[in-house]
Order: C-alpha cells, then sequence, then structure tokens
C-alpha cells in the first residue's frame, strides 16, 4: 500500500504491483553467513567494527536465528522481488 500511495502520490496511474516469490538456499548456514557478509557492505562495516568477541557473539546469534529455516542441514530463506507496473 505504501508503494501504491507513493506512485500515485507522484502522479502515477493504473498501478500494478505484484510479489514475485523465490528462496535463497545455501548449503549451509555458514555458506549464508558468508555470502551477505560478502554482499552487504554496511553490515559488513558495523560488523568489522566490533571487537572479535563480539564479532563472534553477532554471527552466534544471527546463525542460531536462522535454525527456523533450516531442514537437514540446508537454510532455505523465502524472499520477494516487488515488480510494479505503472503509467504516467
Amino acid at each position: 500500500a505504501r508503494l501504491d500511495d507513493l506512485l500515485r502520490s507522484t502522479g502515477f496511474a493504473d498501478v500494478s504491483i505484484e510479489a514475485v516469490r523465490f528462496s535463497f538456499d545455501f548449503d549451509t548456514p555458514e555458506h549464508w553467513w558468508e555470502f551477505v557478509f560478502d554482499i552487504a557492505a554496511p553490515i559488513r562495516r558495523r560488523i568489522l567494527s566490533l571487537d572479535v568477541p563480539s564479532q563472534a557473539k553477532v554471527r552466534q546469534l544471527v546463525l542460531a536465528q536462522s535454525d527456523s529455516f533450516s531442514s537437514q542441514g540446508k537454510l532455505r530463506l523465502p524472499a520477494a522481488n516487488l515488480c510494479v507496473v505503472a503509467s504516467k
């Protein structure tokens, strides 16, 4: 609704928004951690600004939260892209 409102308030009409669902699949939670650490510069900078014990604690806490998305040692994280079509 927020994206629809934003587009309409800037002059767009006939707004159609569709969520295209997919998943990120990783062999292990650790592979996911490495992926995020490699591609998300703001997250990497923030974690690297911590002392080494704090970095390890953050990693441990985050990986513990991934348990609910794990099955047979693999990790599947649901995701979605919003695809928008509008006219102006």
